[in-house]
């Protein structure tokens, strides 16, 4: 199987080959930044660098300094977040263009993509202020704001985004998004061990949810707020932080990272491959924060959103596998998947069964399938009177289609949660700020 996988690899590297047009990122000459306050803005950034021949990679706002974008092209992912504000890692990045003196060298241009939800009344504002500051300072607007609307009524962000990439690829010299689908597997290979112990996936696990800086908390409380019948389910939580790192301040949320059903991901694993299931042992060589062998089941638990919402960039990415040119032609058309979702609520995993005939290896794959987003709820507590727990009041989201329901992959880990499960979270400081002692009510 080993051979097998480096075979198709082998093949997947020469498609990729001279991909990139530079062999280090500093000879790159399109940089790509985010302020992202849920990793929306975040992980649509890191995709369109992977696509774009002339990015190394994507960074936040608050690593970048405003002086390193002078003189070069930039492309920005802004999310607007509260009353118009930019997300945290965005905020010091505007005050330093809002402060620069000097203007931009001559050469230095940019473009914006905007998301947000026309439903609020500051739609956009966070976006509009990075483009009207970059103007100010002499830069180039070199493709027009994109709007990426989370109320759109048929394909949320995915339609502004469509239509701004169809114009910012030709803007860049490059060819449309569709013609140069990406993708940078991830590096594994299949371990002769024929299965892990529950001990060591767990550690393994643990590396991935370290990584990304979260703290594993027990509930203690669960109360369901709705009569049952009612066609809204609030749930109440009380989770305890205890010595735990997860001090909080009024206004902060608390961002939970949820699991995908074992039986839903096992059944769907054995489904979709002969080669291997959720049983199949892998190392990874630092993937997802992971540098020890670790169980597929695991991976696809904890760490893929499987069964999340999908985007026209993945089925164009597992076109490129699917030798039928007919039904690449299917896979390709947009309205496609529109209908998919409309009828069917349709997920990652019900496109890898539809089209199972595009098989990438399990290291493309890996990459292909977006990472679980943390769910960020407000906190209902003060860290005054409650500084060892944290209280939330959380609406079970669901999904209606031709179909039936379905829910939400968290709101189905959460609604299933009794007293004494854990869940890994970390505190997500709010983009407003409450109002100082000193200040009057005025």
């Amino acid at each position: 199987m080993n051979l097998d996988v480096k075979h198709r690899m082998e093949q997947m590297q020469k498609r990729a080959a001279d991909y990139k047009s530079f062999s280090s990122q500093d000879e790159a000459t399109v940089k790509v930044l985010f302020a992202s306050e849920t990793g929306t803005a975040e992980g649509l950034a890191r995709e369109f660098a992977d696509a774009c021949q002339l990015s190394h990679g994507a960074d936040a706002m608050a690593d970048i300094d405003v002086d390193e974008i002078d003189g070069t092209t930039t492309i920005f992912f802004v999310s607007t977040a509260g009353q118009g504000s930019l997300p945290r890692n965005g905020t010091e990045f505007l005050k330093q263009l809002n402060a620069r003196k000097d203007s931009f060298a001559e050469g230095t241009s940019f473009s914006v993509m905007g998301l947000g939800d026309s439903s609020y009344y500051f739609f956009l504002k966070a976006a509009k202020d990075i483009e009207e500051a970059m103007l100010k300072l002499g830069a180039k607007c070199i493709h027009p704001l994109g709007e990426g609307d989370d109320s759109c009524a048929d394909e949320g962000l995915a339609e502004g985004l469509h239509q701004w990439q169809q114009g910012i690829f030709p803007a860049l010299g490059l060819p449309k998004l569709e013609e140069v689908p990406h993708i940078t597997p991830v590096a594994l290979f299949f371990s002769k061990r024929v299965v892990l112990s529950e001990l060591e996936d767990n550690h393994a696990i643990e590396q991935y949810y370290k990584s990304i800086g979260t703290e594993e908390v027990r509930i203690s409380g669960v109360e369901h707020l709705s009569e049952e019948g009612h066609n809204r389910d609030f749930i109440a939580f009380t989770l305890q932080t205890g010595s735990k790192d997860l001090s909080y301040e009024l206004g902060d949320s608390l961002e939970i990272f949820p699991k995908n059903d074992e039986e839903d991901v096992g059944n769907f694993l054995r489904e979709y491959s002969t080669e291997w299931d959720e049983r199949t042992v892998i190392r990874l060589s630092h993937a997802f924060g992971v540098h020890d062998e670790i169980s597929v089941g695991a991976v696809f638990t904890n760490v893929l959103d499987i069964f999340g919402k999908p985007n026209m960039s993945f089925l164009q990415k597992l076109a490129t596998f699917e030798e039928d040119a007919e039904k690449r032609k299917v896979m390709l058309d947009p309205t496609n998947l529109r209908h998919l979702c409309l009828d069917k609520c349709a997920t990652y995993a019900d496109l890898l069964l539809l089209y199972k005939s595009a098989r990438p290896p399990l290291a493309a794959l890996l990459a292909m399938i977006p990472m679980m987003k943390g769910r960020a709820y407000s906190i209902t507590t003060s860290p005054s009177a409650s500084p060892d727990s944290v209280e939330l009041c959380i609406l079970i989201n669901i999904f209606w289609c031709k179909e039936g329901m379905r829910y939400g992959t968290a709101s189905n880990m959460l609604r299933k949660l009794k007293i004494g499960d854990t869940v890994f979270c970390r505190v997500k400081p709010g983009s407003m700020e409450p109002p100082k002692h000193d200040q009057s009510g005025k």
